[in-house]
């Protein structure tokens, strides 16, 4: 199943990928990462749902059980019942199907228009009866009140068969050329022709005449302007649900929006295509009118007629049906499968495939892919960049808007030749990439936040620029100087006994001993210490001195300081208001005991510096 969303509007392919044979066929090969992908989000919407060849016409029953389907070859018809998901019966014809027609509101009466000239019915168990007309026909329609069947085609006569009672009835001319297509009024049975000179005739079945006529071709002309040169034909038609709205397709790409009551369109819409028109839809529950050419199918609001969304089958287009009161279209076109589409902003899926709503929610991808994801669009500019503006004109790129399509596989081809030093580039912007996204994971601190701080005082207030900043404004001035902002300690250390604060003289004493231990670990003492002496003239006296300070088990603390410092002073050579490192020793330095003066601090608890 692929997914794409060109305007926003998301579009869910079910027949994309191979049919149940191929992948049947294919199941043992060695499948590739994409391939293994699209096989796990196939769907088989309905099991069978293809013809050997193509497939012209599609239709759903009244009752909205089974869905119809002719194809080729040989020419057949196939019945699909939607409650079981699979084919109920197919049925061969020995000429190809222009059109056919269910008479009832399921399948057991149907009606065939073949190239023969052959009208052939058939009943639930197969062919009742054929009849021949005498003009090839390409059209057919089934007045249900009347039970007469209008066969329309080359030539101006429009033949009418009565089922009831067996018999042609006597035909009707109407003025045109050649009638291409006919419809029904399902409100007031209003008859609808359209032929190959564009003009669209009204005919009333009770009078049997023509009531009105328009003038397709030249609203088409003149809308135009002057781009179609050749009247159009009028390929497909429409009525509403309402009766009062119909829709015409021309053979040049434009779908005319009509209101009975006027004879101007009320909305034009152009595929841009220049191919005939094959189908119109209304879809009453949105407001959205479906049209379809040979190329592509454009959903778009009847009323202003602003496209909704596109859809661009990969074959050429040649029916489309929309199941009733839901977003599920079918398209029957020149390929192989009957292709399949949902579209949840026109409606949810029906009864009978409820599980699309949950199963396309399941299988969606990530990143959805337009409808132009294999082309690169490129402007003329970027060619010359690249030095491939010859590809202009050639089959390589196909020009669109203001630039140019081009493969992308060309394209990088082209830009790696180009610009050799890029894939460098873009392997180093991975690895940094990778890199950044590790480095992401790892819990590191976020250094731009700011941390408070807490303010203890003024004075380091006002030491930061900052600060001034507090101080200096009138809102945060009175938290700074007031008394009444002072933070109460006593209540404070009620409230958590378990915290130590500090009185007021406490803090300036702390703060006068951080100095003095500031000064203590310089080298060189410049405050004098004088408050107690203590003299050594000879070694034993400094011994008997060091032996009287040592402490017994009941001296205190005090002791064990001074008899540190005065250890300390033996080492080192002292003056008596200064303490200096001996760096040198004198010539005439005389033999015997050394005596030297060692001046003790009783308030300084430091030691001194090594």
């Amino acid at each position: 199943m692929e997914v794409v969303a060109p305007n926003g509007v998301k579009i869910y392919n079910l027949s994309s990928g191979k049919s149940l044979p191929d992948f049947i066929k294919n199941k043992r090969k060695k499948l590739n990462r994409e391939q293994r992908k699209a096989e796990r989000t196939r769907i088989d919407l309905i099991q069978g749902f293809t013809f050997p060849a193509s497939s012209n016409k599609i239709k759903i029953t009244k009752d909205a059980k089974c869905i119809a389907a002719s194809g080729l070859y040989p020419p057949q018809l196939k019945v699909f019942e939607v409650d079981e998901l699979s084919l109920k019966f197919e049925r061969h014809l020995s000429c190809e199907i222009v059109q056919f027609q269910i008479l009832t509101n399921d399948f057991s009466k149907i009606v065939f228009l073949r190239t023969d000239r052959t009208i052939e019915f058939h009943a639930k168990f197969g062919a009742y009866y054929e009849t021949r007309i005498p003009r090839a026909g390409r059209d057919i329609t089934y007045h249900y009140p009347t039970c007469d069947l209008f066969s329309v085609g080359i030539g101006s006569d429009i033949w009418r068969i009565n089922l009831e009672q067996g018999r042609f009835l006597s035909p009707w001319t109407s003025s045109l050329t050649n009638i291409n297509i006919c419809k029904i009024n399902p409100v007031h049975s209003l008859f609808a022709f359209g032929g190959e000179d564009g003009i669209l005739e009204c005919w009333d079945p009770r009078a049997q005449k023509c009531v009105g006529k328009i003038d397709v071709g030249e609203d088409v002309i003149s809308y135009s302007q002057g781009l179609v040169k050749e009247v159009p034909e009028i390929t497909a038609l429409r009525f509403d649900d309402s009766g009062l709205l119909f829709a015409f397709g021309s053979s040049s790409g434009q779908v005319l929006e009509y209101d009975l009551r006027s004879s101007r369109p009320l909305v034009i819409k152009d595929h841009q295509y220049g191919t005939p028109i094959v189908d119109i839809k209304f879809h009453g529950s949105s407001r959205n009118i479906i049209s379809s050419c040979r190329n592509v199918v454009k959903v778009w609001n009847r009323d202003s007629g602003d496209p909704l969304c596109t859809i661009e089958p990969d074959s050429t287009i040649n029916d489309t049906a929309l199941y009733p009161n839901s977003g599920l279209l079918v398209i029957a076109g020149e390929n192989e499968k009957i292709k399949s589409y949902y579209i949840p902003a026109l409606g949810s899926a029906p009864t009978w495939c409820s599980f699309l709503d949950n199963l396309t929610e399941e299988l969606e991808a990530e990143k959805t892919d337009t409808v132009y994801s294999d082309y690169k669009f490129v402007t003329a500019d970027e060619l010359n960049e690249l030095g491939f503006s010859k590809l202009i004109g050639t089959p390589y790129v196909r020009a669109y808007m203001h630039g140019y399509f081009m493969d992308m596989r060309l394209y990088l081809k082209l830009r790696a030749f180009s610009a050799p030093d890029e894939y460098a580039k873009y392997v180093k912007e991975k690895v940094q990439k990778k890199m950044d996204e590790k480095r992401a994971s790892r819990i590191t601190m976020d250094q731009s936040i700011s941390r408070p701080k807490m303010i203890m005082d003024v004075k380091d207030v006002t030491n930061t620029e900052r600060g001034f900043k507090i101080v200096g404004d009138e809102r945060f001035s009175r938290l700074l100087y007031d008394e009444n902002f002072k933070i109460d300690k006593k209540e404070l250390q009620e409230l958590n006994p378990g915290m130590q604060f500090k009185k007021d003289n406490e803090e300036d004493e702390s703060e006068d001993e951080g100095k003095k231990k500031k000064k203590n670990k310089e080298w060189i003492r410049t405050k004098p210490l004088p408050k107690r002496e203590v003299k050594m003239h000879d070694s034993d006296e400094e011994e008997d001195a060091v032996e009287s300070l040592k402490p017994n088990d009941d001296d205190d603390k005090e002791k064990q300081r001074r008899l540190r410092k005065l250890e300390f002073g033996q080492r080192l050579k002292f003056s008596a208001h200064t303490i200096k490192p001996v760096t040198s020793v004198a010539k005439d330095v005389p033999t015997g005991p050394i005596s030297f003066t060692y001046t003790v601090d009783d308030e300084d608890e430091d030691e001194p510096p090594v």
